[in-house]
């Protein structure tokens, strides 16, 4: 984008960075869920829009989080974005899932909605929602 806009790549730049330093920090309820999840033995899978660079200061900064998915697959790494079905497409094939087997919890409804169109469960994270519970409430008891 900021090649597109020379004249605003500065300002550009500044609000990605800001918005990836205040907004893309784990929140507790996930966090929380994750481990709780990892506790029980389901396998992990993180389905991000990040690049490489900022996947790998995230993982730095959290490690105790991060290292407890089984997988990643970075928007980045793969040339496509969500909801996209191109990127959920070859997510399945990198680890060879079934989209039937998995359940995608995100907090876009685009991005739900072609998880569904693909045969996946989904549900939708909403702000100030207790996740544990939400997943309890569909059958995943933690």
């Amino acid at each position: 984008m900021s090649e597109r806009y020379v004249q605003d790549q500065e300002a550009i730049h500044f609000i990605f960075d800001h918005f990836q330093e205040e907004m893309m920090q784990p929140i507790d309820d996930s966090i929380k869920t994750v481990k709780a999840l990892k506790k029980k033995g389901y396998k992990l899978y993180l389905l991000s829009n990040l690049n490489q660079e900022r996947y790998h200061k995230r993982y730095q900064q959290h490690p105790d989080i991060f290292s407890l998915f089984d997988g990643v697959t970075l928007s980045g790494g793969v040339h496509e974005l969500k909801p996209d079905q191109s990127i959920y497409l070859k997510f399945f094939q990198q680890f060879h899932l079934e989209p039937s087997n998995g359940l995608l919890i995100d907090d876009n409804l685009a991005n739900i909605q072609t998880a569904q169109k693909l045969g996946m469960q989904t549900l939708l994270s909403l702000p100030q929602q207790n996740l544990i519970k939400r997943l309890q409430a569909i059958g995943i008891h933690l």
